[in-house]
């Protein structure tokens, strides 16, 4: 939030100086100018160690188990370009996202657990110790994952 005021009020300014080289005038005080290190603040290191982010339609890695045809999960395999809700232990909203099941084999049946790699049509940002979801389909869970970092 202070990166968001400090970018407004650099903008604020900026406008004032190009209306005063246009030669108008304007009704308001200009606001003084912050210092260059309040524009961009960079964050903390040991705060985006902390964190990881998913970025949209970038290809992750994950361990996926998808649960067995006892516990409720479908009746046949999961096709390639699988696009199943995901829900992530540490963040507050599904995300609908692809999950490729054609490597390592090519039917990935329900009770398998493989390495998969998988896109999200929005970013994640989700805190590194906190890399689980689960795999929903139609309101069910149909299985359970963990990405794994690089």
């Amino acid at each position: 939030m202070f990166a968001h005021r400090s970018a407004r009020a650099v903008l604020l300014a900026l406008a004032m100086s190009l209306i005063a080289a246009c030669g108008e005038e304007s009704s308001q005080p200009p606001e003084p100018t912050p210092p260059a290190a309040a524009v961009a603040t960079p964050a903390p290191a040991d705060t985006e160690a902390d964190t990881v982010i998913l970025q949209a339609e970038q290809p992750f890695v994950a361990m996926v188990t998808m649960a067995p045809r006892e516990a409720g999960s479908a009746h046949e395999a999961f096709p390639a370009n699988y696009r199943p809700t995901l829900l992530f232990d540490a963040a507050p909203t599904e995300v609908v996202c692809v999950l490729d099941m054609s490597q390592p084999v090519s039917a990935f049946s329900p009770g398998d657990s493989h390495r998969i790699s998988g896109r999200c049509r929005e970013d994640v940002t989700l805190p590194r110790d906190k890399l689980g979801f689960l795999v929903q389909e139609g309101g069910r869970d149909v299985g359970r994952g963990t990405v794994e970092l690089p």
